[in-house]
């Protein structure tokens, strides 16, 4: 069942203590309140003094229907020539009495500003000092102090302003919180039934919602909507009497808490927040409204907030239990702190008191009053530190009989030293017959019991209504899904259904559940939550689903590695990996193969990194690894073929990153090489040099564009001369087409002119060769050692030696003759 929640601000005869408390606490109520007021809201504070960023407008009041629940439900007529009656009121916080307080001794009345030096104030012009320009929205001036006066009857007025939440909105309990403080001045009017009497309204719409990127702008959704009348039952309502002689109905500053839950507002989403008040549908009594303070924080002082049923079987022996809440927000112990939840009455003439049954959580801190009472309980807490919160619970009893149609608990307080009483705002409680109640029970077996962290997961919940009418303001919502894991759009018989709305009786929600869990594994529990406004059984509002959500291997192949083109004949080689991409080490059943490669080509060995060590199948691959498998060989037919890499392991949930596939084609190619065994690797200089060289294309296709041959580094005087192809024999030069198997075959002649070793560089090529590494060759050649020269005689000159010799021969002779004698 959907409950409401409402939260008050310190106010009172007391303020003067609290504020000097609050500038203990915080530096001021407009550090700790009015800055805070910025987020969302432009100007929420009004502290520029005008109504910059807000959107005011005035309507007609004809009378709205009985006990309005939204925003339409005012009946809020066209102005026809009516104004607006908004503006601000200035001043120092708190310092001034409400301007229509005339002052009678012994009362008093509201205290303005509300926070900060401007309040807005809806329904009444009061600040010009030219007493026909104030308006007054009614008929009966009385006599006094607004003689004069000009008076507009049957007046409404408005503000109104969208903003888009952000991030910087989310509190710190996760949740949006909508705050604003409001303070009704609604003149008595008992001659009026409800829907006739002065009245304030507060509506919070939705506009856009992010989830579904929807514009509701045509449709908005009812977020949040309170409507209170002077002198409601359940209220505590003061009066004074104001200049003209009227009785005023007033109560003091409320500040709201508007925080209907993550189901309904998100980061992105746009909202409408329109403050009305108006004066009475027949024109005779006024009605004015102070607002301040709009925004997403929270003040920093002590507070207090009531959550309860909307809605309760209209029967004998009916029980309703309301949670108290109670929070020291500030930055300093606050003592003695005190709750006084007060009985919460029905709404019929006789304003008939609920009776006391029963507290429960306070830890002895509350005094109950006797079972069957209608007295306030007091519960005394003690000091509370900043920061520190507690709940309590308090059960009532419907009185027997009633003819209320609704119960309302507005009349609960928080105190403690050095602060004011602050009010909590009114949690109503409509009763119904079971004819006019729903059933909304939620479904989880639409949800898989398990989920593995990087495997996608989808399911769905489901919120029925078993009721005999249909669910108002009806929700159906999920928490506690995996990480990684959201719900997605609802559907009533296949149409889009967006929450809150109406869930007709016997009708089911569905709602999908989709995402890839994250990790990083564990149980989550899952809790779908439904109600609706007039659901009387909150009983079996909830359902909760434990999945499991575990950790896996994730092995996946890929084939990046591999180029997709192997010519023909020519060596390819190339590599793919296979690597765990999962939360688990992949420690049985693994592989890491490809098949379908080219003929001629095989997988060769693996390794696993980091480490790089070597790696087979079976082998274990830790999370986050990598096996790298090479492969490599010389394709031996041209065609088309398709690889498949293959992995996997035990436990491997994910078998769509297993396989991968990819088209290898196998091409004829051109492919030059270069060979110059055929120079001599010695030369001498002056002697004639002379050899060859070759370019040969042992390709599978022909070389047909972009071919050369040729040599570099040749010692000075020795140059390459013509070119040949074979088999032909056919002179040849660079461009010319070489064949499949043929050979260009280049002379290289000359005499070297200079001495000195050279390197030789010889390169061929041609567009399409696909193996550059063999078009280029080198080759060194040396300086060969000449013989040295020996001199010799000419022909005369031998004769005239052998002359010569001839004669020493003879004279050696006779010496020897000579001296045997």
């Amino acid at each position: 069942m959907a409950r409401q929640s409402l939260h008050i601000r310190p106010t009172g005869p007391r303020m003067n203590a609290w504020r000097q408390a609050r500038r203990l606490i915080a530096a001021g109520t407009l550090a700790v309140i009015g800055a805070g007021a910025q987020a969302a809201f432009l100007n929420g504070d009004f502290e520029t003094g005008d109504l910059t960023g807000w959107t005011a407008q005035a309507w007609t009041n004809n009378g709205t229907q009985t006990n309005p629940k939204s925003l339409s439900e005012l009946l809020l007529q066209p102005p026809g020539s009516k104004v607006h009656l908004v503006e601000i009121d200035s001043g120092s916080e708190g310092a001034a009495d409400e301007v229509l307080f005339r002052g009678d001794a012994g009362q008093s009345a509201l205290k303005l500003t509300l926070a900060g030096s401007h309040s807005a104030r809806i329904n009444l012009k009061a600040n010009s000092t030219i007493p026909a320009s104030n308006v007054i929205p009614r008929s009966n001036n009385v006599t006094g102090g607004l003689a004069g006066w000009t008076q507009q009857v049957n007046t409404a007025s408005s503000i109104t302003q969208e903003v888009t939440l952000t991030a910087d909105d989310i509190d710190q309990d996760g949740k949006i919180h909508i705050r604003f403080v409001a303070a009704p001045v609604l003149e008595y009017a008992s001659n009026h039934g409800g829907e006739d009497r002065p009245y304030f309204a507060i509506s919070l719409v939705k506009t856009y919602d992010a989830q579904t990127a929807t514009d509701l702008t045509g449709s908005p959704q009812e977020l949040f909507f309170k409507y209170h009348y002077g002198g409601e039952p359940g209220a505590p309502w003061k009066t004074f009497t104001d200049k003209g002689g009227a009785i005023q109905n007033y109560t003091d500053p409320q500040a709201y808490d508007v925080a209907p839950g993550n189901a309904y507002l998100r980061v992105g989403d746009k909202v409408r927040l329109q403050a009305v008040a108006s004066a009475c549908s027949a024109g005779g009594h006024a009605g004015h409204l102070y607002v301040d303070n709009f925004g997403t924080t929270l003040p920093k002082t002590l507070w207090i907030s009531a959550s309860g049923p909307v809605s309760a079987p209209k029967a004998d022996g009916t029980e309703i239990t309301y949670t108290y809440t109670y929070t020291n927000n500030g930055s300093t112990p606050v003592n003695n702190v005190k709750v006084t939840p007060a009985m919460p009455v029905g709404t019929d003439a006789g304003v008939s008191p609920t009776t006391f049954v029963s507290l429960a959580g306070d830890g002895g801190a509350c005094t109950a009053p006797a079972v069957g009472s209608s007295d306030p309980a007091q519960c005394n807490f003690g000091t509370l530190a900043p920061g520190q919160s507690g709940t309590f619970t308090m059960t009532v009893k419907v009185p027997a009989g009633t003819p209320s149609d609704q119960i309302n608990n507005g009349n609960y307080t928080i105190g403690g030293d050095l602060t004011s009483t602050l009010l909590g705002a009114m949690v109503q409680t409509q009763l119904l017959a079971p004819a006019a109640s729903s059933d909304m029970v939620p479904d989880v077996s639409g949800l898989p019991p398990t989920a593995v962290v990087g495997v996608p997961y989808t399911g769905s919940f489901s919120c029925k209504n078993d009721g005999a009418a249909s669910a108002g303001q009806a929700i159906c919502d999920a928490s506690g899904l995996p990480p990684g894991v959201t719900a997605g759009q609802c559907t009533i018989d296949g149409a889009a259904w967006m929450q809150p709305a109406v869930v007709p009786a016997g009708k089911t929600v569905v709602c999908l559940v989709s995402g890839t869990p994250t990790g990083p594994g564990g149980s989550s529990t899952v809790t779908v939550t439904t109600g609706g406004d007039n659901d009387l059984t909150p009983g079996n509002n909830t359902a909760t689903s434990n999945i499991a959500v575990t950790t896996t291997p994730d092995m996946q192949v890929n084939l990046s590695g591999l180029p997709s083109t192997s010519p023909l004949n020519i060596p390819y080689s190339g590599s793919f990996t296979c690597s765990n991409q999962g939360l688990a080490n992949a420690v049985s059943g693994t592989s890491c193969a490809v098949t379908g490669l080219p003929a001629g080509v095989t997988q060769g060995a693996c390794s696993i990194s980091p480490g790089n060590a070597a790696w087979v199948a079976g082998n274990a691959v830790p999370v986050g690894a990598t096996v790298t498998c090479q492969v490599s060989g010389t394709p031996t037919a041209a065609g088309s073929s398709t690889v498949t890499g293959t992995t996997g392991a035990t436990d491997d949930s994910n078998a769509a990153n297993n396989t991968a596939t990819m088209n290898v084609s196998t091409v004829a190619v051109p492919d030059m090489g270069v060979d110059l065994s055929g120079l001599p690797t010695a030369f001498t200089a002056g002697t004639p040099y002379s050899g060859s060289f070759v370019c040969k294309n042992q390709g599978s296709a022909d070389a047909s564009a972009g071919t050369s041959c040729a040599v570099t580094g040749l010692p000075p005087g020795v140059s390459q001369g013509a070119c040949r192809i074979s088999p032909s024999n056919a002179a040849w030069s660079a461009g010319d087409a070489v064949p499949a198997g043929a050979s260009v075959t280049c002379t290289v002649s000359g005499t070297p002119s200079s001495v000195g070793a050279v390197a030789l560089t010889g390169s061929t090529g041609a567009t399409g060769d696909a193996n550059p590494a063999n078009n280029t060759a080198s080759r060194a050649v040396a300086v060969a050692v000449s013989p040295a020269s020996i001199p010799t005689l000419s022909e005369w000159g031998l004769i005239l030696m052998s002359v010569l010799m001839g004669i020493m021969g003879w004279g050696m002779v006779r010496r020897r003759r000579f001296n045997a004698l």
